[in-house]
């Protein structure tokens, strides 16, 4: 549904808002984001598509991110998990409510000496640079590498199949 959809043609009629919406805002404060300056900002990213989203959410926790599943699961609202926006395919932009991961979930947590456990928030070459001693790398090496994500990297297969 288009915004001006949204809103009644009449001015005397109020302007509604979508229960998911509501349950959203209710639930998560000002983690959740629809106003015009917002949309016009996760309306397009480094590929050439142009879609408005519903909605904007920026998850602190995992819980924020199980609660904005969870509401928009319950009232079939696309849900669209969103990074850096570095993808050239368009797979950062939708119809849908952008999960903007790319603000926090920046951790980077030795376990032993072959293995790290990292936040989808990490950037490619700092993720890389953390490795580095260890004689270590993570498998892609995109021109985007200073500004693309580990939660995109692994969402896209990038680096083939990872366990």
């Amino acid at each position: 549904m288009k915004r001006s959809e949204e809103r009644s043609q009449d001015p005397q009629v109020p302007f509604s808002v979508p229960p998911w919406r509501t349950e959203l805002s209710l639930t998560l404060g000002p983690k959740v984001r629809w106003d015009e300056i917002t949309l016009q900002l996760y309306r397009n990213a480094a590929c050439f598509y142009d879609i408005t989203p519903l909605a904007v959410v920026i998850p602190e926790c995992v819980e924020d991110i199980t609660t904005t599943v969870s509401i928009c699961s319950t009232h079939d609202v696309p849900i669209l998990p969103r990074g850096a926006g570095s993808s050239l395919s368009g797979n950062a932009v939708g119809r849908a409510v952008i999960l903007d991961l790319s603000h926090h979930f920046r951790h980077i947590e030795p376990l032993d000496g072959e293995h790290v456990r990292c936040g989808v928030s990490v950037v490619l070459n700092q993720l890389q640079e953390s490795l580095k001693p260890r004689g270590k790398k993570f498998g892609p090496d995109p021109s985007s590498g200073n500004v693309c994500l580990i939660g995109g990297c692994s969402g896209t297969t990038v680096a083939g199949r990872t366990r």
